[in-house]
């Protein structure tokens, strides 16, 4: 028996879907995964699927990746995930920025960035409404499907400002105390049990 098989959880998991949270399992070792909560910005079960990485926070400030922004502003960046990691995307809860994907009520990704950098030097507050990361997380058609039926993955719906908070250290426990007592072993697996 593996130790991974000691924490592991059968659990059925609630619908996937756009706006849903993904919490890895604590034996997702993954340089990128290891204890992540992703947000999917796009999904569809027979096609591809979309997340960023809300925990993985950067050494970068946004100022620190582009021009006109007022130097006073220290907003952090994360990293989405292992794709595109020349580019910058962004969640947030602004309805009128043009061009904006709406994920779900009171959550857009992306939109015009002329509009956010202008928002941003009048003083419209970013912690708690916008987060902005390097890198996305993307999965293949059927590819989330098969990881989540293998238990990689928990599903769980998360309030929109959890989305846009910036995370603690400890925001995978807490998402993971969100998912109910059935999930509390996960509590107990220490961040590196191969090292213990």
């Amino acid at each position: 028996m593996e130790i991974s098989d000691i924490f592991k959880l059968n659990q059925r998991q609630p619908e996937c879907g756009q706006g849903k949270m993904l919490i890895a399992q604590p034996f997702l070792h993954d340089l990128y995964f290891n204890h992540s909560c992703i947000c999917l910005v796009d999904y569809e079960e027979k096609a591809s699927a979309t997340g960023l990485v809300l925990n993985k926070k950067t050494n970068l400030f946004l100022g620190d990746l582009i021009k006109g922004l007022d130097s006073e502003l220290k907003i952090p960046v994360f990293c989405g995930g292992p794709m595109s990691m020349d580019k910058l995307f962004y969640i947030h809860d602004y309805p009128d920025i043009k061009y904006s994907k709406k994920v779900v009520d009171g959550l857009y990704f992306n939109g015009d960035f002329e509009t956010v950098l202008r928002y941003l030097n009048i003083g419209f507050p970013a912690e708690g409404h916008i987060k902005f990361f390097v890198g996305y997380s993307g999965w293949e058609p059927f590819q989330l499907t098969d990881e989540i039926a293998n238990h990689v993955w928990a599903v769980s719906e998360s309030e929109i400002s959890n989305y846009l908070k910036t995370a603690t250290e400890d925001y995978w426990y807490e998402c993971v105390k969100q998912l109910g007592a059935t999930y509390k072993p996960w509590l107990l697996c220490p961040p590196n049990p191969y090292l213990n």
